[in-house]
């Protein structure tokens, strides 16, 4: 007999092809002796039975269900079917499971990270939420982007016929200060000046690194310069005050001149150090420690509500209802000025004289005497996003059952919020409260227009400020419009004093310029003054350092008493120079 699938011929007593493994039907109990030769290409089908086979082989359909090839693939591909969709739904809910594991361990993980120093993650929440605020005002984002430690800034202010001008470069990096200021008055159509007594002009200018100290001056003309060796300080010092020849310009002893440079040296000493000289960074650590363990440290993930949207947030709530918190505090402070300020024998005793007039304990129980204290809780609790964001903070104070809440709210989304608020409210024990101000900044700027509004509703202020600027041309306005209100139930307003102009004292309007560029900013505007005169304002800010380095010969610590007075008398004037004489030594 052949095989209907494959076409080998098998022995008739085999039920299934030796070759292919395929089921061989016994034609034999249809009545048809002679087996018809097959081929992989003509297989034996039920449409081949006649007529009166068929309804015999339909009588017995169970012993052939696999009858035909075709039968048996659709058979085979029905079963693998339903494999595959056993294997696909399997897969979905481990998916849907692990999804929510791994979520599960994520975030247990982020708070055991959070409990194990809860109140540096807070800290961090608010170095990134105001770094988002930072970035929202393109004047604030371009002075905050330079990570060079440069900056420099100049003003010029004229008004009422005097310009005056300072300077202000900082090069942090390099170690370098530079500082000057000057003023130019003006003269009106007679060729006199505005104001008598006055010189037509001043500048005076002062550079300064680690090693060297330059100052140089002009009053009409007159110049006068000096300078100061910082390396040698102590040797020049010690040989002008101290010395034998009348250069004694100020009276100090030499425990008191010893002293202050001492203080000096400490000073420069801990200035050279680039990274943390006064060991702020361990105070912090410290200060954190004394909240962490103080108190009622509770660290949950929870859903909140913040302006009226549903959050997923670390909530971090620091309880404090006892002393400990404040003798841990002061305790710290006091250990760390011991331990960082080390000057000589003379200022460490003074120093620590102070600290020991600041007794932690008999203040507390000073407190604690007068009932201060009791029954008083006061409670910090921060709402974190995931990307550790901090969208509100409550603080709240609470002694018999009556207290004081201020709440900063940020928004669900600080980092794309439109709005930021702080409400100053007091609470009862129920938890009901009465809001006593709040103030409300909306930012709504578009990619043309920056615009800020800040609204104030309470018993102590009422009205609002706008800020609107282009951001192509930097032509701004400024204009508030404010009232001051009376605490209590009748809120009349009390209408601000008028200046001489006639315009209320807390209302103004000012129209400028604000250019913004890379590392730099450009502010300028006028706005009349009291007596009506117009006042000019530039001030420029830039995040590159304009040092202007200066030169002298004259020392300053070896120069004589006569010589000092006719210059310094030039910028002071001598009556003035007589008038510190119980500090200086000088002969007019």
């Amino acid at each position: 007999m052949f095989c209907p699938n494959c076409g080998k011929e098998n022995d008739d007593s085999v039920r299934h092809c030796q070759n292919c493994g395929s089921f061989i039907p016994d034609l034999s109990i249809l009545g048809n002796e002679e087996t018809p030769k097959m081929s992989q290409e003509q297989p034996m089908t039920f449409s081949a039975l006649s007529q009166d086979n068929r309804e015999e082989f339909q009588n017995d359909t169970s012993r052939y269900q696999e009858y035909t090839m075709a039968d048996v693939v659709a058979k085979k591909s029905h079963k693998k079917l339903i494999v595959w969709l056993v294997v696909l739904a399997a897969v979905l809910v481990l998916s849907v499971a692990a999804f929510f594991v791994v979520r599960f361990i994520i975030n247990s993980n982020s708070l055991s990270k959070i409990k194990s120093d809860p109140t540096k993650y807070v800290f961090a929440s608010y170095q990134t939420t105001a770094k988002n605020a930072a970035n929202s005002m393109d004047a604030v984002r371009a002075l905050t982007a330079g990570q060079n430690r440069q900056e420099t800034t100049k003003t010029t202010i004229t008004a009422g016929g005097v310009t005056q001008q300072s300077i202000c470069a900082v090069d942090a990096q390099n170690k370098k200060f530079y500082y000057s200021t000057s003023f130019d008055t003006q003269k009106n159509a007679n060729g006199a000046k505005f104001s008598s007594g006055m010189p037509s002009s001043f500048s005076a200018e002062c550079y300064a690194t680690l090693d060297r100290l330059v100052l140089n001056s002009s009053v009409d003309g007159q110049k006068a310069d000096y300078y100061v060796d910082l390396n040698n300080l102590r040797q020049d010092a010690a040989a002008s005050f101290m010395g034998p020849q009348g250069e004694n310009v100020f009276h100090l002893s030499q425990e008191n001149y010893d002293m202050a440079m001492d203080v000096y040296e400490f000073i420069y000493n801990n200035l050279k150090k680039d990274n943390d000289p006064f060991g702020l960074e361990s105070l912090g650590k410290k200060l954190c420690e004394d909240f962490d363990k103080c108190g009622n440290v509770n660290v949950s993930s929870e859903k909140v509500t913040i302006d009226d949207v549903t959050a997923d947030a670390f909530v971090v709530t620091h309880t404090f209802n006892n002393t400990e918190i404040i003798a841990a505090v002061v305790n710290d402070v006091k250990d760390w000025v011991k331990t960082n300020v080390n000057i000589n024998a003379n200022v460490n005793q003074m120093i620590d004289d102070a600290l020991a007039k600041a007794d932690v304990s008999q203040l507390i129980d000073q407190l604690n005497s007068s009932g201060a204290l009791n029954n008083t809780e006061l409670m910090f609790k921060h709402c974190i996003n995931k990307n550790q964001e901090l969208m509100q903070t409550e603080i709240i104070l609470h002694k018999d059952n009556q207290g004081f809440k201020i709440v900063l709210c940020f928004g669900a989304d600080p980092a794309h919020s439109k709005k930021s608020s702080i409400k100053i409210a007091t609470v009862d024990s129920n938890n009901s409260e009465m809001v006593l101000q709040s103030i409300t900044t909306a930012n709504e700027s578009t990619d043309a227009e920056e615009k800020m509004n800040v609204s104030y509703i309470g018993l102590l202020l009422n009205g609002s400020t706008a800020f609107t600027r282009n951001r192509t041309t930097g032509d701004f306005t400024l204009t508030n419009n404010m009232t001051l209100a009376v605490s209590g139930l009748g809120g009349s307003a009390i209408v601000p004093e008028k200046s001489k102009s006639g315009t209320p004292s807390m209302n103004f309007s000012v129209s400028g310029n604000l250019k913004v560029t890379d590392g730099s900013v450009v502010l300028s505007y006028s706005q009349p003054s009291a007596d009506g005169s117009e006042v000019k304002v530039e001030v420029s800010v830039s995040n590159k350092a304009e040092i202007k380095e200066l030169t002298s010969d004259n020392n300053l610590l070896k120069a004589a008493s006569e010589e000092l007075t006719k210059n310094f008398g030039a910028l002071f004037g001598q009556q003035k120079m007589k008038a510190i004489s119980p500090i200086a030594t000088v002969n007019v």
